[in-house]
């Protein structure tokens, strides 16, 4: 698979040793050992993926295939920035602590739940953040195709494992207390308003300008009424309200982020989360919103959307309900209340995930060119608020939040 970037050099055998022995039954000695991209242009913004081959010598003579995925932070001009975002102690922390302690809750109840991929411990320090799992593909899992969208079925089986993750991470808070801090702010953390500042006046001209050649001036002028109402109504999106019921979201949830795997049959057999470095604490709403908008079939996102949110909202209940939350249960209107108070949460989806979900794999496609303002970055972002499929998505999702009361 073709990689706008190089293999790191500390990517070498001896760093993936222990894991590949205490993965691999019988396991003798790494035969073959191959590092190469792990996700096309266009798959994934804000750290370097990477699958590693390994062809593996057995004890008893014979050879088997194995894999990992590498995840490892960029070297670009924005690194600095996304290191400072903590988005690896994040995911480490998700994957070492938290997803087991979920899953533990759901066991000690009988039920088994698995929500995302195994991670691995690297025996030497590598000289950068990373992060080291299974390669899911070897259990047959695929991303399902981003510029389609899912269907009801794929919805409702990410639906279900939202809800679980949901649920498990509000009674962890009730049994354990808050989550580290570093769980407090996503994307718009108010530390960083006036660094936000600087990188978003200048994209939201570029988007203005895409959206008036392409949309009714009516939808354009409340989009893009002023940067800063459109700033402050997402860091108010972000900030924590104690008075309502909040869980650990996951805080990127598109379509690329979600696996499915098939039986021989074609029906969908299992669903897995990937990709938690975005996981933050507050209202659902961030999830659903974020999910709901981005990545569903363009004729059953908006037609289907109140379904969706009861069909998450009975899920959640009886989940929280097995699991003996000690709290009043949120009411399907609770739901619906937290999503019109998130209402900035849409926007902030159209401006981002939307586009990104529902633009054809390019080259240029990186968090540089997402972030950038030079010749580049405003190519790419013309393109990326100009392509047809992002275009007839807006025309039919801007009039729908508008009669909601979602872009006021």
């Amino acid at each position: 698979m073709a990689s706008d970037y190089s293999i790191p050099s500390w990517i070498t055998q001896d760093y993936f040793e222990n894991i590949v022995a205490d993965a691999v039954d019988d396991f003798l000695m790494i035969t073959k050992f191959s590092p190469k991209s792990g996700s096309a242009a266009g798959e994934n913004y804000a750290s370097i993926m990477l699958r590693i081959d390994f062809e593996v010598k057995l004890k008893d003579g014979s050879n088997r295939e194995f894999s990992l995925m590498v995840k490892t932070a960029q070297d670009g001009e924005n690194a600095q920035m996304i290191a400072d975002m903590g988005i690896f102690d994040k995911e480490i922390e998700v994957y070492e602590k938290l997803l087991p302690a979920f899953e533990e809750l759901y066991s000690s109840k009988g039920i088994n739940v698995t929500f995302g991929p195994k991670s691995y411990k690297l025996s030497k320090q590598p000289p950068t953040d990373t992060i080291v799992m299974e390669d899911l593909k070897q259990r047959e899992f695929v991303n399902a195709n981003r510029l389609e969208g899912l269907d009801t079925d794929h919805v409702e089986s990410v639906l279900k494992l939202i809800a679980k993750f949901h649920a498990a991470s509000a009674v962890y808070y009730e049994i354990n207390g808050p989550y580290h801090e570093r769980f407090n702010n996503g994307v718009f953390d108010p530390a960083k308003r006036e660094e936000f500042t600087h990188i978003y006046a200048p994209m939201l001209d570029v988007m203005s300008n895409a959206f008036s050649k392409n949309i009714e001036a009516k939808y354009t002028e409340k989009m893009f009424k002023d940067a800063d109402t459109m700033l402050d109504r997402n860091f108010e999106c972000a900030r924590i309200k104690d008075e309502d019921f909040n869980v650990l979201n996951h805080g990127d949830s598109w379509c690329n982020n979600f696996m499915f795997s098939y039986s021989d049959q074609g029906e969908r057999k299992d669903t897995l989360l990937v990709d938690f470095q975005l996981v933050k604490y507050g209202s659902p709403a961030h999830d659903l919103l974020y999910f709901l908008l981005s990545s569903v079939q363009n004729d059953i996102r908006l037609t289907k959307f109140d379904y969706f949110i009861k069909f998450y909202h009975d899920e959640l209940s009886r989940n929280l309900t097995i699991l003996n939350y000690p709290k009043k249960i949120p009411s399907l209107s609770d739901i619906h209340m937290s999503i019109l108070k998130n209402r900035g949460w849409a926007s902030h989806t159209v401006m981002g995930p939307l586009p990104v979900a529902l633009l054809d794999p390019v080259k240029d496609a990186n968090f540089d060119n997402f972030l950038g303002n030079n010749d580049a970055g405003i190519a790419f972002k013309l393109k990326l608020y100009s392509s047809p499929r992002f275009v007839k998505a807006l025309k039919d999702i801007l009039p729908w939040l508008d009669n909601r009361g979602m872009l006021d």
